[in-house]
Order: structure tokens, then C-alpha cells, then sequence
């Protein structure tokens, strides 16, 4: 696993890198739950927005029976090694769960 990225540092290119890669997240001392990016979605800042990098959100799938309670977790990948995010359920798809975080 490549060394962490500071999270004030990640941008969309990041993670648009990472496109349908596997990424664990760590639920307490359970085994971690097997998750995959599924969309990297740019949003709009304010336009009096003093921002350092342009918001963006990710949207991780993972088992349909599994919904997290809303909060940071531990997600570990390939690429971006670990991290912790804030992670909201959105709710199933046709394919499983759905989780969403937003980087402003």
C-alpha cells in the first residue's frame, strides 16, 4: 500500500484516479468492509468561496446489506493508502450499497 495522502490535500484528479478500485473500510474491530468507487462528481463552490481546491464528492458501493452509521472511518486503497473520511449512506442501487463523502 502506497504512504497516505493528507486529506487537506486530495483533490477530484485523486480520486478520479482510483475509478472503480477497491477501497476497505475499517468499522471498528470488524473485518473491513470491501467497497468500490463508483463516482467522482465535481461541485460548485460559492462564488465568494475562498476555496484551495474546487469541492467534489465520491460515491463508494458496497454490500447491499450493509448500511453504516453515519461518521468517519478508516478507508484504506491501492493507491491513496489510508485515510479517514466522513462517510454518509445514500442508500441501494441495483448493485448494492451506496456511501457518499464530500470534500469542500
Amino acid at each position: 500500500m502506497s504512504e497516505a495522502v493528507q486529506l487537506d490535500k486530495l483533490t477530484k484528479d485523486d480520486f478520479a484516479k482510483c475509478l472503480n478500485q477497491k477501497f476497505l473500510v475499517h468499522v471498528n474491530e470488524q473485518e473491513p468492509i470491501e467497497t468500490e468507487l463508483i463516482e467522482v462528481r465535481g461541485l460548485t463552490a460559492p462564488d465568494d468561496s475562498l476555496e484551495l481546491r474546487q469541492p467534489f464528492s465520491v460515491i463508494l458501493r458496497g454490500p447491499k446489506d450493509i448500511q453504516l452509521q453515519q461518521g468517519t472511518f478508516t478507508v484504506a486503497n491501492e493507491t491513496l493508502g489510508e485515510i479517514g473520511i466522513f462517510l454518509v449512506t445514500l442508500g441501494p442501487d441495483d448493485e448494492g450499497m451506496r456511501h457518499e463523502t464530500v470534500f469542500g
